[in-house]
C-alpha cells in the first residue's frame, strides 16, 4: 500500500521542521468532530487528521496542520476568485481567531503562545468557496499548545511563510 500524497507532504514538512512525522493514527479516532452541515453536496466534508485530541500530547506552537477533504477540489483562490461548483479551499481558526486559508491538505502555522504552561485550544478547519464564502462543513479538534516536550514542529520556530495576513501556505 502506497502512502497518500498528503502523508508524504506531511512527512517532508516534518523533516523541514527538524522532527519526526507526527502520529496521524485513525482520523475517526482523532477526537476531531465534523459538522455535517446542509450544503447541497452531501458527501462534501473535511476532517482534521493532525493534530489530534490527546490529553497526554502537547503540540508545538509552530506545527503542521493536516486535513482530509471529500468532494472538493482545492483551488488557488488568488488565481480563480470566482466560485465554481466543487472547487474551493479551507480556513483554519484557533478558537474563533482566523489563522489562514489553505489550498493544500496541509500547512505549517504558528499559533500564539506565550511560552508558559500548555494551553487548551480549539482548532476549527472549515471549507470555503473561492470568494471565501464559508461552506457549512467544518471539523473541530481540542488540543494542548505548549513548548515543553511538544510534537509536530519546532517550539521556537515561526512558519516559513508566516506573513501575518492570509496564512496562505498552499
Amino acid at each position: 500500500m502506497r502512502p497518500s500524497r498528503s502523508l508524504l507532504l506531511l512527512a517532508v514538512a516534518a523533516v523541514f521542521l527538524g522532527c519526526a512525522p507526527p502520529p496521524l493514527g485513525d482520523a475517526s479516532a482523532s477526537g476531531a468532530t465534523t459538522d455535517e452541515g446542509s450544503d447541497s453536496k452531501s458527501d462534501l466534508g473535511i476532517r482534521i487528521l493532525f493534530p489530534q485530541t490527546r490529553d497526554d500530547v502537547v503540540i508545538c506552537p509552530t506545527t503542521v496542520i493536516a486535513v482530509a477533504i471529500d468532494e472538493l477540489e482545492l483551488t488557488d483562490y488568488n488565481e480563480h476568485a470566482e466560485n465554481e461548483a466543487g472547487h474551493g479551499h479551507w480556513h483554519l481558526f484557533d478558537s474563533s481567531e482566523y489563522v489562514g486559508a489553505f489550498i493544500e491538505t496541509w500547512g505549517v502555522v504558528t499559533l500564539e503562545h506565550d511560552g508558559g504552561a500548555p494551553e487548551a485550544r480549539i482548532l476549527t478547519a472549515s471549507l470555503a468557496e473561492n470568494d471565501h464564502t464559508a461552506l457549512s462543513k467544518e471539523s473541530t479538534v481540542e488540543i494542548l499548545i505548549g513548548t515543553e516536550g511538544c510534537i509536530g514542529g519546532d517550539p521556537a520556530a515561526e512558519a516559513p511563510n508566516d506573513t501575518g495576513d492570509t496564512g496562505d501556505t498552499g
